[in-house]
């Protein structure tokens, strides 16, 4: 049921919480520098197939997340909330680089946000808490404790992990790759037929036209105090450009802020 709404939504406003498809990326965004966000992660499915009766292993991509330490991550709860058998079944990864080299960790245990709502009037509480085998980075991602409800009008970065095409713009590069863009934060205004509570909207910078596409969900929306939200939406991703509705809404990105979900995180951490 919730797939089906979701569906309707991005045909007809092109709303998108789904973290399948081909278009996984950032769209008009640029290469970041990998190093430099290696708590930027990547979530992946490990499922077998077969071709000609041979067995091949395939990592089938989810959606980015944000590193808070060796073993939890935080990232969008739309990404993992049907995801329960590939959990049981011990096919669920967080893949990761670290001194120039791909490495995978199992993920062991989600813990989706109270109250969360996927539905076809409302999206609450889009946030989640993933736990994995250890992830040996140099450093982790730091949470900013600044109330996001302030912070509108100043500069962010969007980090998010995705194939290097759109169906806007064919590029033969390596998938995959760390993708990144200069924001604005701002307000959000009204969406038509559906309330997003607990948002915060950004914009690109002068005027262009770049914005979030499925895979970058989950990731990371990076202030100067700051890891100050997580990647839930999009509103423009599937739009043709002479679409009435391209446009209309010019965000870059619909996302959960951090800020009010600071002691459950801590909470679920020390807990566990």
């Amino acid at each position: 049921m919730i797939n089906r709404v979701l569906h309707v939504l991005t045909l007809l406003y092109g709303l998108n919480f789904s973290h399948h498809g081909s278009d996984l990326r950032i769209y008009g965004g640029k290469d970041a520098d990998m190093e430099k966000y290696l708590f930027v992660v990547f979530m992946e499915k490990h499922i077998n197939i077969t071709h000609q009766g041979v067995w091949k292993l395939n990592y089938v991509p989810l959606c980015s997340g944000t590193a808070l330490s060796s073993t939890w991550t935080l990232t969008a709860s739309h990404c993992l909330d049907n995801e329960n058998e590939a959990l049981e079944t011990e096919s669920l990864f967080i893949r990761y680089n670290t001194a120039g080299e791909l490495q995978r960790k199992k993920i062991m245990k989600v813990i989706l946000s109270p109250n969360l709502q996927l539905h076809n009037v409302a999206i609450a509480n889009d946030i989640s808490l993933v736990k994995t085998d250890s992830i040996q980075l140099p450093f982790y991602a730091k949470l900013s404790s600044v109330d996001y409800t302030t912070l509108i009008g100043q500069e962010a970065i969007l980090l998010g992990y995705g194939q290097t095409h759109t169906i806007y713009e064919k590029d033969p590069g390596t998938n995959y790759t760390l993708k990144m863009m200069d924001v604005m934060l701002m307000k959000c205004k009204h969406f038509p037929f559906i309330k997003i509570y607990t948002r915060m909207c950004t914009v690109p910078k002068c005027g262009v036209s770049e914005f979030l596409c499925p895979g970058d969900s989950g990731g990371t929306v990076l202030h100067s105090s700051g890891v100050i939200g997580v990647h839930s939406a999009s509103l423009r991703c599937f739009l043709q450009k002479n679409s009435p509705l391209f446009g209309r809404f010019n965000y870059a990105s619909i996302d959960m802020p951090v800020s009010p979900y600071l002691d459950w995180i801590r909470n679920e951490i020390t807990r566990d």
